[in-house]
């Protein structure tokens, strides 16, 4: 069984208020029987750092250095983003990502699609692909855009 996280990045809608230009939809797939080894992995690195592994790793928080990651020194900062790095790199998680570039889906269609959907209908025929060759099946973790999770059992997420 697959565990499968979904969130997003950037602009998830149409609107011209909006000054983002991007949405970036990713899918993160983890076996579950590589779970708990991975949060193990993972929370050793924020116990190593701030001595407590309750923080919530958000990346802009990180690259831009805000709370609670705007008081390491640079030498822990720079620890971070190393332990990080490798544990990316040497973790069996796989990642499938959509990006669509707002501005361009506007003035390419007269009626565009939300991109929200659009990506995440791609992430779940990747996800679902990825699933049928295994012989598997899956959660879905989807942390809207509204802020709210939702589980989702899935065993064939999409007919094609």
């Amino acid at each position: 069984m697959y565990l499968i996280y979904i969130d997003e990045s950037g602009r998830p809608g149409l609107s011209k208020k909006d000054s983002r230009k991007h949405l970036a939809l990713i899918g993160v797939l983890i076996k579950d029987s590589d779970w708990n080894r991975i949060v193990f992995e993972f929370n050793k690195i924020k116990l190593d750092i701030f001595g407590n592994r309750e923080v919530e790793f958000k990346s802009n928080l990180i690259r831009r250095r805000k709370p609670p990651f705007d008081v390491l020194s640079n030498e822990l900062y720079q620890k971070l983003l190393s332990r990080l790095k490798e544990f990316f790199r040497e973790s069996p998680l796989t990642f499938i990502v959509a990006v669509i570039n707002i501005d361009a889906l506007i003035s390419r269609y007269l009626k565009p699609f939300n991109p929200y959907e659009l990506a995440y209908q791609f992430i779940l025929e990747r996800g679902n692909k990825m699933m049928e060759e295994n012989n598997e099946h899956g959660f879905i973790i989807l942390d809207s855009k509204s802020g709210q999770i939702r589980i989702v059992r899935a065993q064939k997420i999409i007919d094609y």
